[in-house]
């Protein structure tokens, strides 16, 4: 994993380079994985935004599918999508690198 955190609630959350860009999502009681979901290219870093429950996945790698440097997933469902364009550069081959903080 590139990245771990916990929503302190129900989930803890990881991002995964591994032949797919992924996030995995595992029960914070029982360590189940509750699912695996596609996310921009390259995750990097993930953080918890409490106050709108939601865990932002930074991507080092602009994605063709989202079209975005950054992902959103909801905290009270993981499976819901929630609309995000955030570029960090105009898809050059520059790479975007560095921290997102909430």
């Amino acid at each position: 994993w590139a990245d771990v955190v916990s929503d302190g609630h129900k989930y803890v959350w990881a991002s995964v380079s591994r032949g797919k860009d992924m996030i995995d999502v595992f029960n914070i009681y029982s360590g189940s994985l509750v699912g695996s979901f596609g996310t921009c290219g390259s995750p990097r870093d993930l953080d918890f935004h409490p106050s709108r429950e939601e865990i932002w996945v930074h991507c080092s790698d602009f994605s063709a599918m989202e079209e975005s440097h950054m992902d959103v997933f909801s905290t009270v469902t993981p499976s819901a999508g929630v609309e995000t364009r955030i570029l960090m550069h105009n898809n050059t081959e520059a790479r975007s690198y560095g921290v997102v903080v909430v």
